[in-house]
């Protein structure tokens, strides 16, 4: 650990924890990563508490709700190349894993109160969009928006080209102001390629005397509890990060730093 804000996490075989309660920043959501051998098994345990969403990042795995129908989720080639595949788990429900390959994935759950549907969301199920542009365009993938049918989770993918910006122009979601900004914490999941890449994210509200600048290697996870936190990727070094957001409403409402703002005009 470098300090509260970013986690350096080594790449290892089965079951790591990646956010738990024994960080204080963030209060609502935890997540772990999964990184199972061929015919390899996986049990998720139930929870009355948290609502969950597997996101497949390489490989493939049979998945099922019941320990009975087996269904195949991937392949996926590579997280910087392929749209996702995730598995959404409502409150109740476990789930039981087989590796199909060699396959990684990102459990991220978040607290819940209502119990909804499993669902097994595909690539043609994944909102694409191309946000930015020039030098701060970048690939968004929305795996479950506001609009999906879950309690509180909201959860996505953002690919950064070689040498590009994201998160830009930065913004912030830490407070609730009527209708231009809606209050979240997030957690930010990178991979680096190659594996070798670095990368920057600031972390950064004058309000608060908050300034952060951390460097982002391959398997770190950064915390957001508050400000703005914009992402940068050298030159000939792609960023992917998997992203989620949790609050007490369930509302993508981010404020820009009106410091920055104008470049959307140019």
């Amino acid at each position: 650990m470098l300090n509260n804000y970013i986690y350096y996490k080594e790449e290892k075989e089965g079951y790591t924890s990646l956010v738990d309660d024994r960080q204080k920043l963030i209060k609502r959501i935890k997540m772990s990563y999964l990184n199972l051998k061929t015919a390899s098994e996986y049990h998720i345990q139930p929870s009355q508490l948290y609502e969950s969403v597997l996101v497949l990042l390489k490989g493939s795995f049979f998945v099922s709700f019941d320990g009975k129908r087996f269904e195949r989720i991937g392949p996926r080639a590579d997280m910087f190349v392929a749209k996702p595949w995730a598995v959404y788990i409502p409150l109740g429900y476990g789930l039981q894993l087989r590796a199909d390959s060699d396959a990684q994935a990102v459990l991220s759950s978040v607290r819940a109160e209502k119990m909804y549907t499993p669902l097994i969301i595909r690539p043609e199920d994944i909102n694409v969009k191309n946000v930015g542009k020039g030098s701060y365009s970048r690939q968004v993938f929305d795996i479950m928006g506001p609009d999906s049918p879950a309690d509180r989770i909201l959860i996505g993918e953002t690919v950064n080209p070689e040498g590009n910006w994201s998160s830009y122009p930065p913004h912030k979601h830490d407070c609730d102001n009527q209708d231009k900004e809606v209050k979240l914490e997030e957690v930010y999941y990178f991979r680096v390629k190659p594996d070798n890449g670095f990368g920057f994210q600031r972390i950064y509200n004058n309000e608060y005397g908050l300034d952060e600048a951390l460097v982002i290697k391959n398997h770190s996870v950064v915390l957001i509890p508050k400000g703005y936190h914009p992402v940068s990727a050298p030159p000939g070094i792609s960023i992917y990060y998997l992203w989620v957001l949790a609050g007490e409403r369930r509302i993508m409402k981010p404020y820009e730093d009106t410091q920055y703002s104008w470049i959307n005009s140019r």
